[in-house]
């Protein structure tokens, strides 16, 4: 555009004559031509074609975690952890209720008469526990919680062998009944009831026991 103007300019200049500005416009369009133009221009930015490829590569990475694992700490998992409370708080059975022990015979079971004659609706399972207590042994053949066996306990509804007790911790022998009353109508009660038959001793000192449960309520008398 510069030249343009000045190719212009010149020849109007030269006729009026003026010789102090055509001198000027002179020296100007030398100054234009003696101007380096900058690098940016002299060398432009290659175009895309020219650009040399070269493939992405992806890295992979591991995001950790705020909550740090529970595994293995102190040696324990949190299943062992909470087994392990389980059996200190409440002293649970290691194994659920099964069929009958195999060293027992029921056909030789001095108790069987009695109870049929009680209630026939029971029935006969064997269970593992750390502890012969009468609480214990409602609580698993009756299938009420253990805080539930201890409340009624206090208000004096457990009877062992028909009597009442107040203890919990009262030690049972085989033959020995544990009844829970639920409810109590005249002098009759509706109660849940287990019988100790059998029992051994294992090497880990917990017991193998077999045991009559009633674990449906039906109506028995009991002492006053």
């Amino acid at each position: 555009l510069c030249f343009c103007y000045l190719g212009r300019l010149l020849p109007t200049l030269a006729a009026r004559g003026q010789p102090a500005t055509a001198i000027a416009a002179s020296r100007a369009q030398q100054q234009l031509h003696s101007l380096a133009l900058p690098p940016l221009l002299q060398h432009p930015l290659p175009g895309p074609s020219s650009l040399p490829l070269q493939p992405l590569r992806w890295q992979q990475c591991r995001l950790k975690s705020r909550h740090s694992s529970t595994k293995g700490r102190a040696g324990h998992s949190p299943s062992s952890q909470a087994a392990t409370d389980d059996d200190e708080e409440s002293d649970d059975e290691d194994e659920a209720g099964s069929d009958a022990d195999t060293e027992f015979d029921e056909l030789s079971d001095p108790f069987y008469a009695s109870d049929v004659s009680l209630c026939d609706k029971f029935k006969v399972q064997s269970f593992t526990c750390k502890s012969l207590r009468a609480a214990k042994l409602a609580s698993l053949g009756t299938g009420l919680s253990k805080s539930k066996v201890d409340q009624l306990c206090l208000l004096g509804r457990m009877y062992i062998n028909g009597q009442k007790t107040i203890k919990k911790g009262a030690a049972c022998g085989i033959g020995d009944s544990v009844s829970i009353a639920m409810s109590f109508q005249d002098d009759l009660a509706m109660v849940k009831q287990v019988r100790l038959l059998h029992g051994r001793v294992l090497p880990t000192g917990s017991y193998r026991i077999v045991l009559r449960c009633w674990k449906q309520p039906f109506m028995l008398r009991l002492a006053s």
